[in-house]
């Protein structure tokens, strides 16, 4: 039945009747559900929900959801489809699903930057490009900033957070290099040694900045420390490879004058008494002065002197030298003075003496000794040279020299030695031998031992201290040598055809490690005795040892290129013509194709094909290394005429690349490449204005390219194979 009001009557068989009125109910509206959806707010997140508020049916209400939920609403939800299946009180039901949805990527962030280029400036960028998540974006920075972009920083670690609107996160490092150390230059001044002269010279160390540097000095000259210079001002602009500038100034000085000798002289009052001096005056030059007389002397002013002519050469502390002449007279007769001397009896000590014997003259007499003693005799003294001035009553004077000697053999050390060789373990050894003084010896090393003997040493200087029985003592250094000598060596010859393999070797080093570098950067996991290259550069190797760090002599890796490899233009024929092929540069030569070629293995074929055919050679020189070129023979008649060389040095001949023919093709394009494979010129609509320079961004740019033998590929934008050959620059 349907909702409704129902009346019914009931008769019995008398007639007797009742009648009764029921009413029939139903809900007041049909079951539902609105929902109300929270999406996914990050990619792969699952904090989605869906709240159900039911409508219509009976109270209370189940819920299935398709996830397993069995409540009005379910949370925590990742992206996709969900269904539910709602059932009143009376079993009626109602289903739906709802769909949750996410953003399309997950939020993401690359980032392009810009170093600092020179030490301590503040020119870096950073340039940050968001991907994913929910425009718009929002950025905070480790260093406060919440611009998208840096602009203006110095060098250190950047980290950039990125929240896109539904607050999802993504962050980013950005390290910003810069030099290691500011452009600094110091320098060691050697100055003109003598008034006048060139020998001043300045020696620059530069450090920091970005290697390599570039010098100008005042002077013009442009080399780092500049020698053979006078006396002056001198100052240089160093510049390093990314433009840092650092300014040093230095001063180049002289002696204030030359060196000037004046002289006074005393001449001898008593005949044959050393009673004459001379007092040298000298002026100018450099710093303390240095005698030498002709009798041996090493004073500037000697007394005691004998009659006789004397000669000094004096130099002063650069070397600058001046001598003067000058003589001493006597009169003459004076008594004779000699003596008996008492040696030292162990190197050292004092214990030698001397008694002065005098004969002749007038009593009394007055002595006056070296040592400043003014008795007859003199003790407690050691081994040297002692001298005595005797005057009588006359005041004649006389000299008595005597040298008190020590023992003949003083103490001494000898040994030999046996040097190491710390490449193949050979470590090094002392035998020493005391000598001289009185037996018997004792022997202390400076590493503690205490025999005549030690070995297994590393490299280095060692002390030995030798005492006699009389406890003198004399100390000697040894030192044993270093003799290692990594040596680096190539099987075959190192230089290579380019793509061949060069093999290096060097010494097996006990108890060392060895470590490659390719033209001074080390190469990550070479370390074996063997290496293999392709790569044409200098290679050395390094060793590391308990003595130290060795590094091999360098070899030179070189490709062998036929660098010189000539081909003929590319040309233009009719159909009917021939026309000459012309390769050079090797010893060998392949043509292909062969059709049309009057001999494929000549470096000179006459080629007459049909139609427009490019033909490759295959070129080998006589170290069989090969080298391939190619030239097209267009079979169209035209009078396009292309050079195979041309000298751009601005004498007003020849000075471009003239392509004559070439304004009959709009839309050209003509590619020049290097040696190497790189494209240095490029240039579209070409008329005729190449003069060998590089329009192409990288280090060559703007600059003129070096001689040499390029290769050129012309596309005259015609349905035809672009044309493409050499040419080479000479200027």
């Amino acid at each position: 039945m349907v909702a409704g009001t129902y009346t019914v009557t009931v008769t019995d068989n008398n007639n007797c009747f009742s009648t009764q009125t029921f009413t029939i109910q139903e809900p007041t509206a049909a079951l539902s559900s609105s929902p109300a959806i929270s999406q996914v707010n990050c990619f792969n997140g699952s904090d989605a929900s869906i709240q159900l508020t039911t409508l219509g049916g009976t109270a209370p209400y189940i819920f299935n959801w398709s996830n397993g939920g069995s409540n009005s609403s379910i949370d925590s939800l990742i992206a996709g489809s969900y269904s539910v299946l709602i059932t009143d009180d009376h079993g009626c039901t109602f289903n739906d699903t709802y769909t949750i949805s996410q953003p399309a990527a997950a939020l993401a962030s690359t980032s392009t930057s810009i170093q600092v280029l020179c030490f301590g400036d503040s020119t870096a960028s950073i340039d940050i490009t968001a991907t994913g998540g929910t425009a718009p974006y929002s950025y905070t920075w480790n260093n406060g900033s919440n611009n998208e972009d840096l602009t203006a920083i110095h060098a250190g670690t950047y980290t950039v957070l990125i929240t896109d609107s539904n607050n999802c996160t993504s962050s980013e490092t950005i390290l910003i290099s810069e030099p290691i150390a500011p452009l600094n230059a110091s320098d060691l001044i050697t100055d003109v040694l003598c008034t006048g002269d060139s020998t001043g010279a300045i020696n620059l160390t530069v450090n920091g900045g970005t290697a390599p540097y570039s010098y100008l000095w005042n002077t013009g000259g442009t080399g780092q420390s500049p020698t053979g210079i006078t006396t002056g001002n001198y100052s240089v602009t160093i510049t390093d490879m990314n433009g840092c500038v650092v300014n040093r100034t230095m001063q180049v000085s002289e002696p204030d004058s030359a060196l000037q000798l004046g002289i006074s002289i005393g001449h001898l009052s008593c005949h044959g008494q050393p009673t004459g001096w001379i007092d040298l005056n000298v002026q100018g030059g450099t710093g303390t002065y240095t005698y030498l007389w002709n009798t041996g002397g090493t004073t500037e002013d000697p007394s005691q002197l004998t009659a006789g002519t004397y000669t000094v050469s004096v130099t002063d502390q650069n070397g600058c030298n001046s001598i003067m002449t000058t003589t001493i007279t006597q009169p003459a007769a004076f008594p004779l003075v000699s003596g008996t001397t008492t040696p030292v009896s162990c190197t050292g000590l004092q214990n030698g003496a001397v008694q002065s014997v005098v004969n002749g003259g007038t009593l009394p007499y007055t002595y006056l000794w070296n040592t400043g003693s003014t008795q007859s005799s003199i003790s407690s003294l050691g081994a040297g040279v002692y001298t005595v001035t005797v005057t009588d009553a006359n005041g004649c004077t006389n000299l008595y020299t005597t040298q008190i000697i020590e023992p003949i053999s003083s103490l001494s050390i000898t040994a030999t030695t046996s040097d190491a060789n710390c490449i193949s373990g050979q470590l090094g050894s002392i035998n020493a031998t005391p000598s001289g003084g009185t037996v018997p010896y004792s022997i202390l090393w400076s590493n503690g031992a205490m025999t005549n003997s030690i070995s297994n040493q590393i490299p280095g200087t060692y002390t030995a201290t030798a005492t006699d029985a009389n406890g003198c003592e004399t100390t000697q250094n040894f030192i044993i040598n270093d003799i290692s000598n990594l040596q680096l060596t190539s099987t075959g010859d190192p230089q290579i055809c380019m793509g061949d393999m060069a093999h290096l070797s060097t010494d097996s080093v006990p108890n060392g490690t060895l470590q490659w570098y390719y033209n001074g950067v080390a190469l990550q996991g070479a370390t074996s005795h063997v290496f293999t290259t392709p790569v044409a550069g200098i290679y050395t190797v390094m060793a590391t040892t308990p003595c130290g760090v060795y590094t091999s002599n360098p070899i030179e890796i070189t490709t062998r290129v036929l660098s010189n490899v000539s081909i003929t233009n590319s040309v233009i024929i009719c159909t009917g013509e021939t026309t000459p092929l012309n390769a050079g540069g090797g010893m060998e030569y392949s043509w292909s194709p062969t059709v049309g070629l009057s001999d494929p293995t000549v470096p000179n074929p006459i080629a007459s094909p049909t139609v427009t055919t490019e033909y490759v050679v295959t070129i080998k020189d006589q170290y069989g290394c090969t080298a391939t070129a190619s030239v097209t023979v267009s079979v169209i008649c035209d009078t396009l005429d292309i050079p195979n060389g041309f000298s751009p040095n601005e004498d007003g001949t020849n000075d471009t690349f003239v392509i004559d023919g070439i304004d009959g093709y709009p839309g050209n394009i003509l590619y020049i490449y290097n040696r190497w494979g790189n494209l240095v010129y490029k240039k579209k609509e070409y008329a005729n204005d190449w003069n060998g320079r590089s329009n192409v961004n990288g280090v060559m740019f703007g600059e003129e390219l070096p001689n040499g033998t390029y290769y050129y590929i012309l596309d005259l934008n015609i349905d035809e194979k672009p044309l493409n050959s050499y040419v080479v620059i000479r200027r």
